[in-house]
């Protein structure tokens, strides 16, 4: 029940300078979990995953994708690449988020390796509706629109071979995430769970697809909120479309507001598609807010005004039901 719909602009994957082969591969896929533990929709169009023609983009040719650029960032959301440095509570604040890992997650049962997967199917998955009417409060401090500006990858450890790898160069990075949808009576901002949400990316004769299963808030306080997420993510070969690999990720993730800034501290654990555990990434990045919040009443065919209201009235708030404006339309309430 945590981050949702959130609405993510990508230029590109900043997080596969890292050397191993395994630590290539995941911590490629995890380029956009990163930015996406809250579940998220891209601005791009989605990717098809019909085979790849004469004169498309091939392997190592990434498709381009609507988004902003570092170049379209507000000035005040730019920074030099060594102005971002490792708070001192860094590292602690990542064993805090790891050690409320699962030790196994449940095995895939459709998106698995070898499985044929078509335009069709991805069209399924996004037109799938959320399962059920879920809202949580976030710090009022966090709702608006955030750039990040600077993020990095902490740490790589891979469970199967014990190896470590660790990582502090600043990567720049053009991400804009949207917090909040609705306000109570009392003042306070809500989001809405619309779990299951997949999204999906092309790189060449590849397409990933992303599908967020599960959202759940942990803790909150007046300036942090911490989540847990569960990913499940399949790369598709256009050659013949079937899925090569499956992987799922566990996201905790911990947001702060700090002066001016949202920290964002990340650990990933990646799971193969039988739910065994295999790696755990970390991750540290900043953003800055460049608009304040503005409540969604609408997304897509959803009522989520209607919802909201509903919401609060089927969990005995009906206290924090927000009253009509004159000048609010009535076909949303």
């Amino acid at each position: 029940m945590l981050l949702l719909g959130l609405r993510l602009r990508l230029s590109r994957l900043p997080w596969s300078f890292l050397c191993s082969p395994l630590c290539s591969l995941l911590v490629s896929l995890l380029g956009v979990l990163l930015f996406a533990e809250a579940g998220i929709a891209f601005d791009s169009q989605p990717a098809n995953t019909s085979k790849v023609k004469k004169g498309e983009a091939k392997s190592g040719e990434p498709k381009k994708e609507k988004g902003l650029s570092a170049n379209t960032l507000p000035p005040s959301v730019t920074a030099q690449p060594n102005s971002l440095k490792l708070m001192p509570e860094t590292p602690k604040l990542d064993q805090e988020l790891s050690r409320r890992h699962s030790q196994s997650l449940p095995a895939v049962t459709k998106l698995r390796a070898g499985v044929t997967f078509t335009n069709a199917e991805m069209e399924l998955l996004e037109k799938k509706s959320p399962t059920a009417n879920m809202w949580f409060r976030i710090p009022n401090s966090l709702a608006g629109r955030w750039s990040y500006y600077q993020g990095e990858t902490t740490s790589f450890f891979d469970l199967k071979s014990g190896s470590r790898q660790f990582r502090q160069g600043v990567v720049p990075s053009s991400v804009i995430l949207d917090w909040g949808y609705q306000r109570d009576e009392h003042g306070d901002i809500w989001q809405f769970d619309d779990s299951p949400n997949t999204v999906s990316t092309r790189n060449g004769e590849t397409v990933t697809v992303y599908t967020r299963q599960s959202l759940e808030p942990l803790e909150q306080t007046d300036d942090r909120l911490v989540c847990r997420s569960h990913f499940v993510y399949s790369t598709v070969d256009l050659s013949d479309n079937k899925i090569a690999k499956t992987f799922q990720s566990e996201n905790i993730v911990n947001y702060e507001c700090k002066g001016d800034d949202l920290v964002r501290t990340t650990s990933s654990k990646i799971f193969d598609e039988d739910g065994c555990a295999i790696a755990v990434t970390t991750a540290y990045s900043r953003a800055r807010k460049i608009y304040p919040f503005v409540p969604v009443n609408k997304k897509g065919e959803l009522n989520l005004r209607r919802q909201f209201r509903q919401f609060l009235i089927d969990s005995g708030l009906k206290e924090l039901v927000p009253l009509r404006g004159p000048d609010q339309e009535t076909d949303i309430w």
